[in-house]
């Protein structure tokens, strides 16, 4: 994955290296914002010209059914 174990960060740090010298540069900013900056269109068609079958178009969509865990909720701090 090209990222360095917590052993070689150590070592690196101990030699004077920072942290994110030893990373592949595929984990930049610089690299993700390269990479997003155009659109990303999954359908070619366009929306008017899409044919959604009636019972799709009918159909309704809910959330799935859950459940609470029993007990007290556990608090985060």
């Amino acid at each position: 994955m090209k990222i360095p174990c917590k052993h070689a960060i150590k070592a690196g740090f101990s030699v004077g290296i920072q942290a994110h010298t030893l990373t592949d540069d595929i984990y930049t900013t610089a690299s993700w914002h390269t990479t997003y900056e155009e659109s990303i269109n999954p359908i070619g068609v366009p929306e008017d010209a899409w044919t959604v079958p009636s019972h799709v178009e009918q159909t309704k969509v809910l959330p799935p059914e859950s459940r609470r865990a029993a007990g007290r909720r556990k608090k985060r701090r």
